[in-house]
């Protein structure tokens, strides 16, 4: 099992003696996740074994004072062991609450796990590799000198992207049965019941960048009121990038989130941040698990991760499959095309809703992002009811209008008798329920045309 070893330095509460203690936290989706009391003097190891306990799994909690002869400290150690018993039973409680990815299997499909050499993840298709950052920025160097690089269209002007904003404490009533789904960004989703929320890459800072000061600048507000949110169920994350995972909403949510999932390697990051252990839960592709009555699927997809120079590949990326109150929706999460969505379809298939990557597709990087006639494909091959076109908007990471990706899906979809679902930033819809088109995207001369 694996574990990590921390050195914190405690003080005893009676003796006033200084010690270090070595404290063993253990990963919430192993299979034997300890919770106990940390014990601040060398008789921590004897009420453990008086509580048939194993000291070495000590984790949280109080000081103990030195057993001896004194009604007092008597006193005081019988009820350290007696809150050592009750937390044993919390820990049998969690560990019971704490779901275990399980790999799933599908007669006449292969489902390949990740593959991890030398400290990288890889996609299955070994040649789909990000172009170089040197190689790259050479390119785009060339590109911009030319003139050949940003559209001019590429930020709405003031007043030109409607946003459709809502309040926590003005928010519908659910039927019991019903599942909300919307966008509040670029790729940041939700899913809403009666009793539940989920947030699916969440990313409500002001840039998709490493600094405060530059990078992407989003050219929306939030359309609710985030930061008033009281709970939330999990937050479900597909990668590390900037645009999918924002310290700060993390940051700010996490006391009031109960679950953060994530493909592996990205719960490091989470941890960094000052996540708890115990609420995350890592997924490898084609890991399956019941997490409050939901059924998640992690699925492969063709793209890549990196936050910094020094840590490209060395997390792994996803796509969801979320079945909620007898609704299944499925996210791609960041891909390029590729032959994993028409399995993914036979697999976890047919979805009532698909939310599929549209927008931020470029020439230098085809193998990790989708045009739109590939995300078109993809929609076909996952066997799904409702297109939901994400992945546009909010910040601008492509090179092209704003509007593009959408005026280009619309018209593919066309061609197969399809309306893609494509509501306002923050506007609700109901998974299942029909959505009338609203065109707001379009140029007002080119509303009139149509």
């Amino acid at each position: 099992m694996q574990a990590h070893l921390l050195h914190q330095r405690r003080a005893c509460s009676c003796t006033h003696h200084v010690l270090f203690l070595p404290i063993i936290k253990h990963r919430v989706n192993e299979k034997k996740p300890t919770i106990l009391p940390r014990l601040g003097c060398r008789w921590a190891s004897v009420l453990a074994r008086r509580a048939s306990l194993t000291p070495s799994l000590c984790c949280k909690g109080a000081s103990l004072p030195l057993l001896s002869s004194t009604p007092s400290l008597r006193n005081c150690a019988n009820s350290t062991m007696a809150a050592t018993a009750t937390v044993e039973d919390t820990t049998q409680q969690v560990q019971q609450a704490a779901p275990v990815p399980v790999q799933i299997v599908r007669e006449g499909l292969e489902l390949p796990a990740s593959q991890r050499v030398r400290g990288q993840y890889s996609n299955l298709d070994a040649t789909a590799k990000p172009i170089g950052a040197f190689n790259l920025l050479t390119r785009m160097l060339g590109r911009a000198i030319k003139g050949q690089v940003s559209h001019p269209d590429r930020i709405p002007q003031e007043n030109e992207y409607p946003i459709h904003h809502r309040t926590v404490a003005t928010l519908e009533s659910l039927a019991r049965d019903a599942v909300e789904f919307g966008r509040l960004g670029h790729s940041s989703l939700f899913l809403r019941t009666s009793a539940q929320l989920w947030l699916i890459d969440p990313v409500f800072g002001e840039r998709a960048s490493p600094m405060s000061w530059a990078g992407p600048k989003r050219f929306h507000p939030v359309p609710l009121d985030w930061t008033n949110i009281p709970e939330v169920t999990a937050i479900v994350l597909s990668h590390n990038h900037y645009d999918h995972l924002c310290k700060h909403t993390v940051l700010t949510l996490q006391d009031r989130t109960k679950w953060f999932l994530c493909p592996l390697g990205v719960g490091d990051y989470l941890r960094k941040f000052g996540v708890d252990d115990a609420k995350i839960i890592e997924f490898d592709w084609w890991d399956q698990a019941t997490v409050e009555g939901a059924v998640l699927t992690a699925t492969p997809t063709q793209h890549f991760s990196g936050r910094t120079a020094f840590d490209r590949m060395q997390s792994l990326w996803c796509g969801w499959s979320i079945e909620l109150n007898g609704k299944k929706v499925f996210f791609t999460g960041d891909s390029g095309y590729c032959a994993e969505f028409a399995t993914i379809g036979k697999a976890l298939g047919p979805f009532d809703l698909a939310a599929v990557e549209n927008g931020a597709y470029y020439d230098l990087w085809p193998e990790v992002h989708m045009f739109p006639e590939q995300t078109m494909q993809a929609f076909l091959d996952l066997q799904a009811k409702d297109m939901f076109p994400v992945h546009n908007g909010t910040f601008p990471l492509g090179f092209h209008s704003w509007r593009e990706p959408l005026e280009r899906i619309v018209e593919l979809a066309k061609e197969h008798d399809i309306i893609p679902t494509i509501p306002r930033i923050g506007q609700p819809i109901l998974v299942g329920e029909p959505f009338t088109f609203d065109p707001w995207f379009y140029k007002p001369e080119a509303v009139e045309e149509k």
